[in-house]
């Protein structure tokens, strides 16, 4: 039976809550957005499923929503994540474990990082160093040099503290001493202390690098040369040390999944344990008097002029405090949700026999071949690979072959714009193709699909929409969802790409009647017209790149999204300013002329009268106040986030003393 849905409107969105920070993944979506949509299109007992579930954030929120769920990527780490998010433990056995991995790490990592406190002679422990590779060519290898150190000292209660290099430079002289005996002796370490080191190429089976790797790891593409080997030794003691405590071979199943946490918060800690640790010396154009620790935030692997040298023990349990705070979060959201068990499949025909509720699947795989029943899911939400943006083989790489779980499906199997794998556009759309048509398979008719995905590239974000029209789904809903903060780049960007993620809405209808196609004047006119309805309804300019966002919404409505010329809309636009019906300043922001304009209230000014109509504004949160304004001013009347903090700033100034809200 078809639903009846009101039109999707934006949400905004919240941090992402203690459970979804156990560890790195990219492009999460967040949980409150994923969470709407569960619950505004599906029933407690449906079937959602994710077929590029990723960090698991779909499938979570549909088991806290009492729904069962299918989590499908190709990815072992993804599946390990996503499982380790939404399984509950004994939390104190599992601080248990962390507290023996604690006992048995310490004493074997003293002749490391160990350190005479300058101020009270006793023994403290260096946390951080910063270097920096005084190498400018980066074919070179790196030659990186100390610049600074940092300790704690138990004894005289300093945390982080600096040595200064100018009072005590001998210390600075030992530490150089010990990094050089370690480099020099790093194979008589290993084998000293029965370690071993997964072997990590960044390249493919076919002998090509790896597309995003920089600096001096494109000439040496091997993961040794992201970290020192001071901390390839530590991290390799860290994984043996879990090894000895839960063998891989246990059968006892709470221990397999404490076992999981431990190694999920050990690869957690990789990317800070790595040389990719930048260092963060001005914010906003001013100086740090202390600088800063960066992480590994870019989506490649790279060596950076300056990084931190983190101590991965110290690093693993401060993870450790993350772990357990994920579990303390997901066992408080199942009680205020009164759900008592979850219950994990790894098999799709157990799953689809058991008659148990708080169902959950998770089937490491492509999505080219669902092993699901035809008709057999209510909804799906998903955030499909964004092209070439985000290379997650590549990405995952450390993750997975420090944790042994690597495989050669992945690599082979995986839906990407790759050059280096001779992964074209052509075969990306024909994948995505593939696994959409096993989507609308699975999918129960009249059943809705929602894809969410950002990617600044037009053809990129048209061609995978058309590769889900062609499976058969009609495009009845499209909204752009604002992100929390625009940058500038966002809305400079060269082809004025739409603002924020795409949430698209397919239904399935079998036999659905094909609509016809608009010719380039019928487009021209709805063009024209949704700029002035938008221009005349906000009174006041308005960025361009929103106006591309409602052009989009308003040619999905007449099946013509998306264009297949794209540049019809820059054209139009274009004529629409030379005879004098637009206005388009230099930073791209849109308003009609003088004789287009009417005498009303400006979007501005409606907002600023809204808000003075609420009588409870000052008990209200920032979050909370921003969520009114966009459940009341949505569609067209969207405004922009920096926009709002602004109304909201000058109306609090009116009726609060302080001039902020509530925390």
């Amino acid at each position: 039976m078809q639903m009846e849905l009101p039109r999707d409107s934006i949400i905004l969105a919240k941090t992402h809550p203690p459970m979804y920070l156990i560890h790195k993944y990219w492009a999460r979506k967040p949980h409150n957005v994923v969470k709407a949509y569960i619950e505004k299109y599906t029933k407690p007992g449906d079937i959602v499923l994710d077929p590029f579930c990723g960090s698991g954030v779909t499938n979570a929120e549909s088991i806290l929503a009492g729904r069962n769920t299918i989590g499908v990527d190709i990815n072992p780490i993804s599946i390990l994540l996503t499982q380790s998010t939404i399984t509950p433990i004994n939390i104190a056995r599992l601080d248990q474990f962390f507290k023996k991995m604690r006992e048995e790490i310490t004493p074997k990592i003293g002749d490391f990082y160990d350190i005479t406190c300058p101020s009270c002679n006793k023994q403290a422990i260096i946390n951080q160093l910063i270097w920096i590779n005084t190498e400018n060519d980066n074919k070179n290898p790196p030659k990186e040099e100390i610049e600074e150190i940092r300790y704690h000292c138990s004894q005289c209660k300093k945390k982080n503290h600096i040595v200064d290099k100018l009072k005590y430079p001998q210390i600075y002289a030992v530490e150089k001493d010990r990094v050089d005996k370690i480099s020099t002796r790093f194979d008589e370490y290993l084998k000293r202390l029965d370690l071993e080191l997964p072997d990590i190429p960044l390249q493919y089976q076919n002998g090509s690098k790896y597309k995003q790797i920089r600096h001096y790891i494109i000439q040496n593409p091997t993961a040794t040369n992201l970290f020192t080997k001071r901390n390839l030794i530590i991290l390799a003691i860290l994984k043996s040390t879990i090894d000895e405590l839960i063998p891989k071979a246990t059968t006892d199943y709470e221990l397999k999944i404490i076992r999981k946490l431990l190694l999920l918060t050990f690869s957690a800690n990789i990317g800070q344990s790595s040389k990719m640790v930048w260092v963060i010396s001005n914010r906003k154009n001013f100086i740090q008097r202390k600088k800063e620790v960066g992480s590994w935030t870019h989506h490649f692997y790279w060596n950076p002029k300056s990084f931190f040298e983190i101590n991965p023990a110290l690093s693993y349990f401060t993870r450790a405090s993350k772990s357990l705070r994920a579990q303390k979060n997901l066992q408080n959201r199942m009680k205020h949700q009164n759900i008592e068990s979850i219950h994990m499949f790894e098999d799709f025909d157990q799953f689809n026999r058991s008659t148990l509720s708080n169902k959950i699947c998770l089937l490491q795989q492509s999505v080219e071949n669902l092993p699901l029943a035809d008709n057999s899911i209510d909804y799906i939400f998903t955030d499909p690979p964004y092209g070439d943006s985000i290379q997650y083989f590549e990405l995952s790489t450390l993750w997975n072959k420090w944790l042994d779980i690597a495989n050669d499906t992945q690599e082979t199997e995986e839906i990407v714009i790759n050059s280096h794998q001779k992964k074209s556009n052509e075969v990306y759309f024909q994948k995505l193709e593939s696994g959409f048509k096993e989507c609308y398979r699975v999918l129960k008719n009249d059943a809705f699909m929602t894809i969410t995905f950002h990617n600044t590239n037009v053809k990129i974000r048209n061609g995978l929409i058309r590769s889900v029209l062609n499976c058969g789904f009609t495009l009845n809903s499209l909204v752009v969802q604002m992100p929390a903060r625009n940058s500038l780049k966002s809305y400079l960007h060269y082809d004025k790409s739409p603002i924020g993620d795409y949430f698209l809405r397919f239904q399935k209808k079998p036999n659905n009647p094909a609509k016809k196609h608009l010719n380039d004047i019928q487009l021209i006119n709805i063009i024209k017209k949704t700029v002035k309805k938008v221009l005349s309804e906000r009174n006041e300019p308005t960025r361009i790149s929103f106006l591309y966002n409602c052009i989009d919404e308003e040619l999905a409505l007449f099946n013509s999204f998306p264009l297949i010329n794209p540049s019809i809309v820059e054209k139009t636009l274009a004529k629409m300013e030379k005879e004098n019906q637009i206005s388009i300043s230099d930073d791209f922001m849109v308003g009609l002329t003088v004789q287009g304009m009417e005498v009303k209230l400006s979007l501005t000014q409606k907002i600023i009268e809204y808000l003075d109509t609420l009588d409870d504004l000052k008990k209200k949160t920032n979050a909370e106040v921003y969520n009114v304004i966009y459940e009341r001013f949505n569609g067209r009347n969207t405004p922009d986030r920096k926009q709002v903090s602004k109304i909201i700033e000058k109306t609090i100034k009116k009726i609060n003393d302080s001039g902020e809200l509530s925390d």
